[in-house]
């Protein structure tokens, strides 16, 4: 979503979007906002554009964390635009050692207990690269969107961020007391709003949804799991994206090591579904490997 600079004639809005679209053919590229790095979701969604508000959801253990981080490195690295992150779910030397496996690949238990003297060479690649990223990261088990807007204006530099990501967005509150659950969410969704219009930057947040499926045999997320944050899907939200893990159900599944993302909003074209694969592991997602063995992850060599 593009920030607003006062209202315009059809006739002008028509000329500049004919500018763009002619832009981008001739340019060739295949999406026109900031890629993910996923292929298949950047094909769907045209990747990551100033001021959208992209809603991450899903049950708990699905990678929702993972996949936050993944994105805020990516887009770091796309194009060096400072990406702050606020979680709520993990502290900051928990963040960082996720973002050390994710870029070096090494699996998480040997960054948090000791590592293999082969994985050194590995860890002080990622470290190189991680530490030349404009990224700042706060957390807290609580917080107010107060707060996290204090730490978008302290970021190092004074710029605007080009990324907010947001790890957890359920556990904030409004500094200014509510009556009632729902109450205090669309007061956090309309700072949201406020805030990327305001600021043009892109915010992605991730929700919790309950872990019941409200008594459906399909434990595939849906607009309804969402409760009392239903209209920040509804009306706040420029992509929403849900979150399923068939391995984290059913003991026997050929899709081991698969998420399917599925795409339940897309203001910039198609909705649908698109399978990743998860290496848990290492904190991180990935492409999955073309050809007969689609279904089949790409795994990295150890």
């Amino acid at each position: 979503m593009t920030v607003s600079s006062g209202p315009k004639k059809l006739s002008d809005l028509v000329e500049n979007e004919f500018a763009r679209i002619e832009k981008a053919f001739e340019s060739g590229q295949i999406t026109g906002g900031v890629p993910t790095g996923f292929y298949d979701l950047d094909r769907l969604v045209d990747g990551i554009h100033p001021g959208d508000i992209i809603l991450a959801a899903g049950r708990p253990l699905m990678g929702k964390s993972d996949f936050l981080l993944n994105v805020g490195m990516q887009f770091a690295a796309e194009t060096s635009r400072p990406v702050g992150i606020f979680s709520f779910r993990h502290d900051q030397p928990m963040v960082c050692r996720r973002m050390l496996s994710a870029q070096s690949r090494i699996p998480m238990h040997r960054i948090v207990r000791r590592l293999l003297s082969g994985d050194w060479p590995k860890l002080t690649r990622a470290a190189g690269i991680l530490a030349d990223l404009p990224v700042q990261i706060e957390a807290g088990t609580s917080g107010t969107d107060r707060q996290l807007l204090d730490f978008i204006e302290s970021m190092e530099g004074g710029a605007d961020p080009g990324l907010i990501v947001i790890d957890g967005f359920e556990l904030m509150t409004p500094a200014d007391r509510q009556t009632s659950h729902r109450a205090a969410a669309e007061t956090l969704i309309l700072f949201l709003r406020d805030l990327a219009r305001k600021r043009g930057a892109a915010i992605i947040v991730s929700l919790t949804t309950p872990p019941g499926d409200g008594g459906r045999g399909d434990k595939r997320p849906v607009i309804d799991d969402l409760g009392e944050w239903e209209s920040l899907a509804a009306d706040g939200a420029d992509m929403v994206l849900f979150f399923h893990r068939p391995e984290a159900y059913l003991v026997y599944t050929q899709d081991k090591g698969v998420v399917e993302l599925i795409v339940a909003k897309n203001n910039y074209g198609a909705t649908g579904t698109i399978r990743l694969a998860y290496l848990e592991a290492n904190c991180r997602f990935a492409n999955l490997a073309e050809g007969f063995e689609k279904h089949i992850p790409a795994r990295d060599n150890e």
